[in-house]
């Protein structure tokens, strides 16, 4: 499973000595793509799913047909879904005599532990009890990836100590990670 041109996609590599049909069907029986192959192609990108959209848990099924509609292979995939984690959380933050408390930068370290890519679409910072939502799309691949986020200001903060927890969310608004710690404002 890869992500190809910002789409959840399945590649496969295969040889062919005639035309055939390659067919991905979905969870619920729904046919997410399909393509003819040549012999002259030797891998192909079957997409799970819209671009920026989660591909569904579940069952997929990989048909391949000749062009007289005739299986000549079947394989059903099951995938379990994301499982994602964040391992890391750095937050710069600064003073200003006006907007006084200032986080004007977010960088996480965050592992996918799960067998399908992840599609986040919303950072929520939550700062003590009050909630900033960062809009974003991000994918993260199986296994290990940064996420930088330089322009994350949130200003006003008092000095002192803040509990800080970071939730990332997909596409559906379902919590895919949390994370806690404490920052402070001298």
């Amino acid at each position: 499973m890869v992500v190809y041109a910002n789409k959840v996609s399945l590649l496969i590599l295969f040889k062919t000595n005639h035309d055939m049909r390659v067919t991905l069907i979905g969870p619920g029986n729904v046919t997410l793509s399909s393509i003819l192959v040549k012999p002259t192609d030797d891998m192909a990108y079957l997409t799970l799913a819209p671009p920026g959209v989660s591909p569904r848990p579940g069952e997929y099924k990989l048909i391949v047909t000749d062009l007289q509609g005739r299986r000549v292979y079947e394989k059903t995939f099951v995938f379990q879904g994301p499982k994602v984690k964040i391992l890391n959380v750095t937050l710069k933050t600064g003073w200003d005599d006006v907007i006084k408390g200032v986080i004007d930068e977010l960088n996480m370290t965050i592992a996918n532990e799960g067998d399908m890519p992840a599609i986040i679409s919303k950072v929520v910072v939550q700062v003590d009890a009050k909630n900033y939502t960062i809009p974003m799309k991000a994918t993260i691949p199986i296994g290990e990836a940064r996420l930088d986020m330089v322009h994350a200001t949130i200003a006003g903060l008092d000095k002192g100590d803040h509990k800080i927890t970071i939730i990332l969310l997909d596409d559906n608004n379902m919590v895919l990670a949390t994370y806690t710690t404490t920052i402070n404002i001298p």
